[in-house]
């Protein structure tokens, strides 16, 4: 006789065991609801892996994601309805998530931030918005800083990362310039003050905020609230900037 229990055991063994092996695994990555999957070449031959809700035909925000992240931090935000309307394009920088590259290629997001810009203008879109946490900010701010029409909001902001400097670059955007910190996120709070510092920043476009969380997480939970509502806020305030000036 077999031993009891022998067969029961392995059945679920066996199908653990194939479904590793299978050549379709779940597509884990694909559950961004209601978002259609954008592949973005980079003017350095790249292919960046992103993800797009349209809900505007005309206005739209990239997020950029912060060092050693993806885009999925900040797909629970990216997705939620705006008033007014903006459609939500998040990508994964070079060397993160599904990306081509290395991850330490910071010059290189630059071209990652333009590819997003380019295939947006290309789609149609007039209006945009970048947002960015921690060095997404950061390349936020230095991308926009020749394009006049391009807002920027930030979270987590450096003044400095690496070789990306956008405290020099930051007075070129002016009011189209939104930032937040977390006080007891030193490093951010500092470059906060050093934004306000060199940028006369629009009203209501500059916050400081309780608290640690650094980046998206400053979005998460009941202490967020009030960081969503200020980010809802910028982007609202910017869509109706883009709103006036097309008129």
């Amino acid at each position: 006789m077999g031993r009891p229990g022998w067969s029961w055991l392995a059945i679920p063994v066996l199908a653990l065991l194939l479904a590793a092996c299978s050549d379709n695994p779940p597509p884990l990555r694909e559950r961004a609801d209601g978002a259609a999957t954008v592949v973005l070449a980079t003017e350095d031959g790249l292919r960046l892996d992103a993800r797009l809700w349209v809900t505007s035909p005309s206005r739209v925000a990239i997020y950029l994601h912060e060092y050693r992240e993806d885009q999925t931090s900040w797909w629970t935000y990216a997705r939620q309805p705006r008033n007014p309307a903006i459609s939500a394009l998040t990508i994964d920088f070079r060397g993160h998530g599904e990306s081509q590259g290395e991850a330490d290629d910071i010059a290189g997001m630059l071209l990652d931030v333009d590819a997003a810009i380019s295939y947006v203008r290309e789609a149609g879109y007039q209006h945009i918005t970048l947002v960015g946490a921690g060095m997404g900010g950061a390349l936020a701010i230095v991308a926009a800083a020749g394009h006049p029409e391009i807002s920027v909001a930030g979270l987590s902001v450096p003044s400095e990362f690496n070789v990306v400097t956008a405290l020099t670059v930051a007075p070129l955007l002016e009011s189209r310039l939104a930032l937040a910190a977390s006080r007891d996120d030193l490093s951010a709070a500092y470059s906060l003050e050093e934004f306000q510092q060199a940028v006369d920043l629009g009203p209501g476009h500059v916050a400081l905020y309780p608290g640690r969380a650094h980046g998206v997480d400053m979005l998460k939970g009941r202490a967020g609230a009030d960081v969503r509502a200020y980010l809802d806020g910028v982007l609202a305030t910017f869509g109706r900037q883009a709103r006036s000036a097309s008129r």
